[in-house]
């Protein structure tokens, strides 16, 4: 395992888990950044064309980074805990603001947020009873 993805694991584990707080996703989206980085000067040894094991996990990591960076950035804007997702700084669901799905797409200026209304069917949202 190459010391970025560690680094990825250990971040994603640390800060982007199910208890999430501003500073932490701050945090995570910054190293993650830093990660993605140093990913553009990664090498692959082998050169070859047939089952390269090592080209296929770059280019997993690669794919892990970018969605490492989605989870971070949509999370960091959401002010709200929804599902098996808490934030420590926003203790409860917000249906009035935040019953929508969250899009991220890239642009040459960088992630960029857009929203889709959830339709509501069967499952109407509650509050969770434990």
């Amino acid at each position: 395992m190459t010391p970025i993805r560690e680094s990825l694991q250990r971040v994603m584990a640390e800060k982007c888990s199910v208890f999430r707080n501003h500073d932490g996703l701050t945090d995570a989206l910054s190293e993650i950044q830093k990660l993605k980085k140093r990913y553009t000067s990664l090498k692959v040894a082998n050169q070859g064309r047939k089952f390269n094991y090592e080209l296929q996990e770059a280019l997993e990591l690669g794919n892990m980074l970018v969605t490492a960076e989605v989870i971070a950035f949509s999370a960091l804007r959401r002010h709200e805990s929804r599902g098996a997702h808490f934030r420590q700084d926003f203790h409860e669901r917000n249906d009035s603001d935040w019953l929508k799905h969250t899009l991220v797409s890239m642009s040459k200026d960088g992630l960029k947020l857009s929203y889709r209304p959830v339709v509501l069917s069967r499952f109407l949202p509650e509050k969770r009873r434990y």
